[in-house]
């Protein structure tokens, strides 16, 4: 089972900077159905839902978000990715997004880390 701890309130933060931001494939392979548990963990420990994208949904908002990102998420085209973005904290610019992607050979999970 996943446990993610110190965690804040946040609401659903989309964006990353260009100029500021990097990104690392945290964890990988996940078996089938394990996604789901993942998604759910991550949103209870931050009180977000998230945003979950199907296909072109996510095509459009990589060209737009990550586009100077060199490790993207590479979906599945009949899969889903799902995205939250959680600040570091009340007063700051910085946040994390999480994005999960269920590609050809697996589910994974990504972090981002940017400044606005």
């Amino acid at each position: 089972s996943a446990a993610l701890t110190n965690s804040v309130a946040c609401n659903n933060i989309l964006s990353l900077s260009a100029q500021s931001s990097w990104g690392s494939r945290v964890i990988g392979g996940f078996k089938n159905g394990a996604a789901d548990h993942y998604i759910v963990e991550i949103a209870q420990t931050y009180g977000g839902q998230g945003r979950l994208f199907d296909y072109a949904q996510y095509q459009e908002y990589s060209a737009d978000v990550l586009a100077k990102a060199t490790l993207k998420p590479n979906p599945a085209q009949d899969s889903f990715v799902w995205v939250l973005g959680v600040p570091l904290s009340p007063t700051t610019t910085e946040n994390i997004v999480y994005i999960i992607s269920v590609e050809n050979d697996g589910a994974y999970l990504y972090m981002y880390y940017s400044r606005k």
